[in-house]
């Protein structure tokens, strides 16, 4: 089984247990149907998930108290890949770690080694074959393919040669 990043703890919600769960994915559907998580190794069973006002809300047995869930605020979220349903063509942002980056015309450009969301939307970093590290945002236009089977994303090179100074 691949087990995979899903999300972080953002805050609590309620006094029960429950918290808010920022998911690496735009579409957060498909985590309401999730039935197990694992939280700093340990498998948890999930009691509810539900869309709220926005976020995914999570309440797993066995923790039961808004102090314990305060405590885990920015802890990773992670589930087996197989029990994501996931879209043909849907992905999690973090499968794209460790995915080979190539412009439009086949070329290297380098290795995607973080997605981080600031709020405002992705930022990627890739590290380049000779070993200069760069990042640059999930704008528009600029990413035109990703494969997670094969590792390969690929984004216009005249875009992203706009957004990252040389």
């Amino acid at each position: 089984m691949t087990n995979i990043e899903i999300g972080r703890i953002t805050k609590p919600q309620g006094v029960r247990g429950e918290f808010r769960l920022r998911p690496n994915t735009l579409d957060y559907e498909h985590y309401v149907k999730i039935k197990k998580m694992q939280l700093n190794g340990k498998e948890y069973v999930v009691e509810s998930s539900s869309l709220r006002n926005g976020f995914v809300v999570v309440k797993l047995a066995g923790i039961n108290d808004r102090n314990i869930v305060e405590s885990l605020v920015g802890a990773t979220i992670r589930a087996d890949m197989e029990d994501i349903e996931l879209n043909n063509g849907e992905y999690l942002v973090s499968q794209l770690v460790e995915c080979n980056l190539f412009d439009e015309k086949g070329a290297l450009l380098g290795d995607i080694t973080n997605v981080a969301n600031y709020g405002a939307g992705e930022v990627y970093s890739a590290i380049s074959p000779k070993g200069k590290e760069f990042m640059f945002p999930n704008v528009r236009n600029v990413i035109m393919s990703v494969d997670v089977n094969a590792k390969k994303v690929i984004v216009n090179s005249e875009i992203l040669s706009e957004i990252i100074s040389e």
